[in-house]
This record gives C-alpha cells, sequence and structure tokens, in this order.
C-alpha cells in the first residue's frame, strides 16, 4: 500500500482552544502552527491578553479565525466560561490543548520533606487542577455537539520519573499522562480522544531558567535543547486527525533523554 503524503492542511475546519496560547515559548509555537495547519478558528486562552492578541494577529495572516478569551487558569469559573465564549465565537469547538504550567514561576527547589502545603496546592492546580476543569468542560461540550473531539495537554518529563526538588510538579505531570488514560477510556465510545506530550528541556525561558539552577542539559544524547517548534509539530500530530487512532498516550518528545539509562554505560 502506497504511503499518504503528509496533509497541510491537516486542521481544516477544526475550531481549536489553545490554553496559554499567547505565551512566548511554546504556546505560541502550538498557536502558530495550529493556524498554519488550516484550522478554521482558534480560541486563545490566557491571563495576558496584549499577548494574546499578538498571537491572535500572527495567526490571523494564514487565514484562519483567532479570538481572544482573558482568564486566569485558577480561577474555578475560567474553564465553563472560556469554553463557552468560545463555542459562542467560533460556532463549536473540536479541540482543547492546554498548554499553561511549570514550576520555577510558582515554588523554588525544595525536597519533599520541606515543601509547604500552600507551594504543593499552588503547583499541583497550575499543572493538573485547572486541565482537569478545561477537560472536563469540553468533554461537556464534545458531548452535548455529538461530534466527538481531541485533547492534548503539554506535560513533561518529570511526570515520568522521579523529579527530585520539585515532587509537586512531577505528580502533576504525571496525573495528566493518567487523566489522558481515563478520558480515553471512559468517553472513547464518544468519539473523543487524549493524549500527551511529555516535553523535554526546551529552549524557553522556563528551560534556560532551570538550566541555570542546575538542571542538566548535557544530558541530552541529542546534544541540544529543543525548541518550541518541535513541541508544536508533536501536539499538531496529535491533535490533527492524522493521529485519529491514538489516544490516552504520551509521547516524549526530549532529545531521547528517556531512552538512556541513568547508569549511562561503559565507557
Amino acid at each position: 500500500m502506497q504511503a499518504e503524503m503528509v496533509d497541510i492542511q491537516q486542521m481544516a475546519g477544526r475550531r481549536v482552544m489553545v490554553v496559554g496560547g499567547g505565551g512566548d515559548g511554546i504556546g505560541r509555537a502550538i498557536t502558530r502552527a495550529i493556524g498554519g495547519a488550516g484550522a478554521a478558528g482558534i480560541a486563545i486562552v490566557g491571563r495576558d491578553a496584549g499577548k494574546g492578541e499578538e498571537a491572535a494577529t500572527e495567526v490571523r495572516t494564514t487565514g484562519c479565525r483567532a479570538v481572544v478569551i482573558p482568564a486566569d487558569v485558577q480561577d474555578r469559573a475560567a474553564a465553563d466560561n472560556a469554553i463557552a465564549a468560545a463555542v459562542d465565537a467560533l460556532g463549536r469547538l473540536d479541540v482543547l490543548v492546554t498548554v499553561v504550567g511549570g514550576y520555577i514561576r510558582y515554588a523554588r527547589w525544595t525536597p519533599l520533606h520541606a515543601t509547604a502545603d500552600e507551594d504543593w496546592d499552588r503547583v499541583i492546580d497550575v499543572n493538573l487542577g485547572y486541565v482537569f476543569r478545561f477537560v472536563r468542560a469540553a468533554v461537556r461540550t464534545f458531548l452535548e455537539q455529538a461530534t466527538g473531539g481531541t485533547i492534548v495537554a503539554v506535560g513533561s518529563l518529570a511526570g515520568v520519573d522521579g523529579f527530585p526538588k520539585a515532587a509537586a510538579y512531577g505528580v502533576a505531570k504525571a496525573g495528566l499522562i493518567n487523566l489522558a488514560k481515563t478520558v480515553s477510556a471512559e468517553y472513547g465510545k464518544a468519539g473523543i480522544r487524549m493524549n500527551v506530550v511529555n516535553s523535554g528541556l526546551v529552549d524557553t525561558a522556563g528551560g534556560r531558567a532551570g538550566v541555570a539552577s542546575g538542571v542538566d542539559a548535557a544530558a541530552v544524547p541529542l546534544g541540544r535543547m529543543g525548541v518550541p517548534d518541535e513541541i508544536a509539530q508533536a501536539v499538531l500530530f496529535l491533535a490533527s486527525p492524522s493521529s485519529s487512532y491514538v489516544s490516552g498516550q504520551s509521547l516524549n518528545v526530549d532529545g531521547a533523554v528517556s531512552a538512556r539509562s541513568a547508569l549511562g554505560g561503559a565507557k
């Protein structure tokens, strides 16, 4: 059987929400990739309406409609309100992508025994709690529309292996992987699927801050940090019909970090 050519319009007709899509790094790259792949509309959700509008202006040059929905994801009402606003503006919702997250902006590197309750709660909510709320709202909408739907969460290698001095972050990112499995198993017959992209070390403000604080960039077998567009292309694949039989999975985009034994091997 002859292989099919990759369709550069693989998001044609899709209405997409990107939570964190106005960010300077991975979020902006994802918004740009989805717009360039022929999406009919993108709702860009985030606290900074100015950055959201910058991303929207960029996307509109591709012919994709873009709307900005200001929201603080840690506001418990934000998910329901944002999803409703997106449906109202775009006509329906087909794809949800969640990008917001991180550790260094919300807490200091701290061993588990010294982690404060408030730091734990903050990091869990900004990496997992809000995703649950947006996924719940999106699933409700997908069920009402009766057209199925696709969800992609940007996670981290921290959710795959132990992550010293940032236990809450690792636990939250591990939770995304289980959430994707649960959503996929529970709503698969309704045509709803969810996957996670586990990002490795990427050249963003957060990635550079991690390196500055001791994360070992030299441990990447490919010999470099990733760039936001490389994460965006993985998200685009999982958000598009090209991955229509992929659900409940997590994809490590990490320069082969997860492929290498921690013991290293013979020298």
